[in-house]
C-alpha cells in the first residue's frame, strides 16, 4: 500500500451514536437492579461480599445519575431511583451500622454506600450520626492507607461525607504520580493506577491539578489498555478506558479501539464478563446458586461498562469516533501490520484481535503504540531477547519513538544486556 491510496483525511469523524451509549448504560442499569435481587438476599452465601455489591452498586447510581438527566428517555433515571429505593436496607442495616461502630477505621468504605444515598436524596439522619460519630473517633484515623484509598475518603468529602483532606502530597504517590512499567506492572499497579484516577477526578465531575502531564497519564493508560485487552481482562480495560473522558481528552486511536472491543464483547455475550467467568465453571450447581455465581462474577465488570458509557456523558465528553479513524497522519508506513507479524502466538487468541483483523490495514498504524506495548511484552514472557530487539528495531525504522514502549523498551533491553 502506498501513502496515495490512503483515505481521504478526515478533520472530524463521527461520533459513536449517542442513543448506542444510552441503550448501553440502560442495560447496564438493569443488570444492576438484578444483582440487588439475586446477591443481597441473606442466603448464608459465605463466598459473595455483600458489603462489595452494595457499595460498588451505589457508586454506579451516583455516577451514572447525572448521564441519566441527559438520556433521551426518562428509563435510567427511573431504574436508578427503583435501584437506590432497593438498596437502602442492606446498605443501612443493623449490621451495617454494628460494623461502622466497631470498625471506626473502616468506616469510610462501610459507609460509601449511605453516603451515595444521601446524594441520589434518600437521607436517614440516625445512620448519618452513627457514621459521622465513627469517622470522626479518636481511632478512625489509625490505619494506613493507600495513596488512592486517601483519594477515595477525600472524594468522600465531596459528595456529602465528612472532609477528609488527603495528605500532602497523595496523588503524587499513586500510580497516577509515578508512572506505570509499561510491561511488567502487575494487575494490582493497573488497578492502583485506574482508581487513582478515578477518585482524582471524582468519577469526571472534579478538574484537579493532575500530578504529571496528560500527555504521560495518557501513555500509561494507553499501556494499562494494551496488557488489559490482551489478557481478556475487560474489568480493567474499561477502567483504562475512562481515562480519556475524565480527562476530558480527545480520543486516541488505541482508546477508541479498545472501545469497540469492549462493546463488540457485550454485544456478543450480552454483557461484559470477567475474568472469573469462565465457561462451564458453574455448570455443576443447581439453578438458583449458578445464577448467584454467574451474576456474583459479571456485574462487577458489567458496572464499569456502564462508568464508561456514563463517562462519555458527562459534559464537556463525548463518545469516541464511530468509525475506523482516517487521515495520512496516522500512517507510518505499515508497523501496524509488521508488529502484528512479529506477535508470539497466545491461545486462546484475545478478542482484540478478532477486531483488529476487521480493521483496515491503513488504520492499523493508528494503535501501533498499543500493539507494541502487547508485542514487546509477550516477548518478555516469551524470554525472546531477540524478538525485544526486532520490535524496537521496527518501532525505530517507522519512527515510532515517542510512545512509552519503546522508551521503556529500549530501557528493559539496556538492563537485559549481559
Amino acid at each position: 500500500m502506498t501513502v496515495d491510496s490512503l483515505p481521504a483525511a478526515a478533520p472530524t469523524a463521527p461520533r459513536w451514536e449517542r442513543a448506542d451509549i444510552e441503550e448501553r448504560l440502560l442495560r447496564t442499569l438493569r443488570v444492576a437492579r438484578r444483582t440487588v435481587r439475586t446477591l443481597l438476599p441473606d442466603t448464608g452465601d459465605t463466598a459473595l461480599l455483600p458489603e462489595k455489591v452494595i457499595s460498588e452498586t451505589a457508586l454506579l447510581l451516583v455516577a451514572a445519575a447525572d448521564a441519566a438527566q441527559r438520556c433521551s428517555r426518562p428509563t435510567a433515571t427511573q431504574l436508578i431511583d427503583e435501584i437506590a429505593a432497593e438498596l437502602v436496607p442492606h446498605a443501612r442495616s443493623e449490621a451495617l451500622r454494628t460494623r461502622i461502630r466497631l470498625w471506626p477505621t473502616h468506616a469510610g468504605e462501610l459507609g460509601v454506600a449511605h453516603v451515595c444515598l444521601t446524594r441520589l436524596g434518600i437521607s436517614d439522619p440516625s445512620f448519618d450520626a452513627v457514621f459521622t460519630t465513627a469517622m470522626d473517633s479518636t481511632v478512625a484515623q489509625m490505619s494506613e492507607r493507600l495513596p488512592w484509598k486517601e483519594l477515595e475518603l477525600a472524594w468522600l468529602g465531596t459528595i456529602g461525607g465528612p472532609p477528609r483532606p488527603p495528605t500532602v502530597g497523595a496523588a503524587r504517590r499513586t500510580r497516577v504520580g509515578t508512572g506505570l512499567d509499561a510491561m511488567l506492572a502487575t494487575r494490582m499497579e493497573v488497578y492502583g493506577f485506574t482508581h487513582a484516577l478515578i477518585y482524582l477526578t471524582g468519577f469526571g465531575v472534579l478538574h484537579p491539578e493532575l500530578p504529571r502531564p496528560r500527555s504521560a497519564i495518557l501513555a500509561d493508560a494507553t499501556a494499562a489498555l494494551a496488557r488489559s485487552l490482551d489478557d481478556d481482562d475487560f474489568d480493567v480495560a474499561a477502567e483504562a478506558l475512562l481515562t480519556w473522558p475524565y480527562l476530558r481528552s480527545p480520543w486516541s486511536a488505541a482508546g477508541a479501539f479498545g472501545f469497540r472491543v469492549l462493546t463488540e464483547v457485550e454485544d456478543q455475550v450480552g454483557y461484559l464478563p470477567g475474568l472469573g467467568l469462565v465457561s462451564g465453571r458453574f455448570a455443576g450447581l443447581a439453578s438458583d446458586d449458578r445464577t448467584r455465581r454467574v451474576v456474583g462474577a459479571a456485574y462487577h465488570t458489567t458496572y464499569v461498562q456502564g462508568l464508561l458509557m456514563a463517562a462519555t456523558m458527562l459534559p464537556g465528553a463525548d463518545g469516541p469516533p464511530g468509525s475506523w479513524p482516517a487521515g495520512q497522519a496516522r500512517w507510518r508506513g505499515g508497523i501496524g501490520t509488521e508488529l502484528l507479524g512479529l506477535l508470539p502466538e497466545r491461545t486462546p487468541t484475545p478478542h482484540w484481535q478478532t477486531t483488529l483483523d476487521r480493521m483496515p490495514v491503513w488504520a492499523r498504524d493508528g494503535v501501533a503504540d498499543l500493539l507494541a506495548v502487547i508485542a514487546l511484552r509477550r516477548a518478555l514472557y516469551a524470554h525472546d531477547l531477540g524478538l525485544i530487539q526486532r520490535i524496537l528495531r521496527a518501532c525505530h525504522s517507522h519512527g515510532l519513538v515517542d510512545c512509552v514502549a519503546f522508551r521503556q523498551g529500549t530501557d528493559l533491553l539496556a538492563r537485559l544486556r549481559p
